[in-house]
């Protein structure tokens, strides 16, 4: 397990880098989960997990996410179960990740400059 964050609701997030690639939700209310597939990397990095989620936020319901190995940053809409990816520079490790009370994606890369999507 990795990236772990507490919503708004209280919710408990979680990201499984392991093979089965997902991002679960921890309901403290009812004690359920419930899972979200991470779209496959086909270039995967050896030794580094295939989601590789540095970090998550919360905003309009939506949860964001910063993929490392992949160079992208992701939105899932839960209600909808669908997951939007958004390019980002390649060869950028992007590791923080902020929302701006505009709506603003933010995010800061370890290898590259910082950008706003």
């Amino acid at each position: 397990m990795n990236s772990v964050a507490v919503d708004p609701q209280d919710g408990v997030w979680f990201v499984d880098d392991g093979p089965n690639s997902r991002i679960l939700q921890y309901n403290p209310t009812n004690s359920e989960f419930t899972s979200y597939a991470i779209p496959e990397y086909r270039w995967a990095v050896p030794d580094m997990g295939p989601a590789r989620i540095a970090a998550l936020r919360f905003m309009s319901g939506n949860v964001w996410g910063t993929r490392l190995t992949a160079q992208k940053i992701l939105r899932l809409d839960p209600h909808s179960r669908k997951i939007t990816e958004y390019p980002i520079p390649r060869g950028a490790s992007p590791r923080g990740l902020a929302i701006g009370s505009d709506g603003a994606v933010w995010y800061a890369a370890q290898v590259g400059t910082w950008s706003q999507n």
